[in-house]
């Protein structure tokens, strides 16, 4: 991808294993030099009840970022996500959404994708309901009036 992209990370495994994933993420791919907002505080990591256990989380949300794999921190981003698909006992899904109706990618890992998906609906920006201009009555003498 490279243009403005909205996206979602999430990544489940057990808390232990969450844990020495980000503890080995943070030891071997550190903050990039230089980006100044790029750091693990964009990670939101947690627990969480999943079926019947409790199960760790490592979350990223991001908007309207430029996506260009030659960009230092988004290069960085990559590395994480791929240092994490290489942890056996976890399991992640990333979606991105670009600009375009068809740029959509999905990434899945693991043998238990989490329960992330792209839903799409219609949103009309413009009042959709008000006063009619016409009344069922007019509206058929408007009709008949106009030869049809």
């Amino acid at each position: 991808m490279g243009y403005r992209t909205d996206g979602i990370w999430l990544i489940r495994g057990t808390v232990e294993d969450i844990t020495a994933a980000m503890v080995s993420a943070r030891m071997n791919h550190p903050s990039p030099a230089g980006e100044l907002d790029m750091d693990f505080s964009l990670f939101e990591v947690y627990k969480a009840r999943h079926n019947n256990d409790v199960v760790g989380y490592i979350k990223f949300e991001f908007e309207g970022w430029k996506w260009y794999s030659t960009y230092g921190d988004i290069n960085w981003l990559e590395k994480l996500w791929t240092h994490w698909s290489e942890y056996p006992n976890l399991s992640g899904t990333r979606l991105h959404v670009g600009e375009e109706e068809k740029d959509i990618e999905i990434d899945r890992f693991g043998d238990d994708p989490t329960d992330v998906y792209i839903n799409r609906s219609i949103e009309v920006g413009e009042a959709t309901s008000g006063f009619p201009l016409f009344n069922q009555e007019e509206s058929k003498h408007a009709v008949n009036n106009t030869g049809g």
